[in-house]
């Protein structure tokens, strides 16, 4: 069982994010052939804006424990798979007006759950593969917002 134990991250290294994404979106390209698509750069970088202001934010709001604990990794992961998620960076058939590949929700919230735990440093397989499956469901359908995703990701970490 891996803790939900306190993470550090004094700073979002852009670069290291970047090139997290870009290598995950590169397996999933090799496994599926698919090649065929657009990185959004704009919308990455606002992403990484509101990663850096949602952990200066709850960092602020929780000051003492922050300082105490530290962040808990499902916090860190929850905030960067929201964002990078809502961001919609990646963009299938772009050479076709109006026309997305059908699963491009669904791609962008594993690309971005796998870029979340990449950053820090858990293995997406902590999470069954059914539950993965409800999480990327959640954050495609439902109303869910980075500190409940945050919460989500800590209760699975705690299993």
């Amino acid at each position: 069982m891996l803790s939900s134990a306190s993470f550090e991250m004094k700073e979002v290294d852009q670069r290291a994010i970047y090139e997290a994404f870009s290598l995950n979106i590169e397996a999933f390209i090799t496994r599926t052939q698919v090649r065929d698509y657009k990185l959004n750069d704009d919308a990455f970088a606002e992403a990484i804006v509101d990663i850096e202001q949602d952990l200066q934010i709850i960092a602020f709001r929780r000051l003492k424990n922050v300082a105490i604990t530290g962040m808990s990794k499902g916090k860190v992961a929850g905030i960067y798979a929201f964002r990078l998620f809502r961001a919609s960076i990646i963009h299938f058939c772009p050479g076709k007006s109006q026309t997305h590949y059908q699963h491009d929700k669904a791609v962008n919230a594993v690309i971005a759950l796998k870029t979340a735990f990449d950053v820090v440093n858990l293995p997406l397989t902590t999470i069954s593969r059914p539950l993965l499956k409800e999480l990327v469901y959640n954050l495609r359908k439902r109303h869910m917002n980075q500190e409940t995703l945050a919460l989500v990701i800590d209760g699975f970490l705690q299993r």
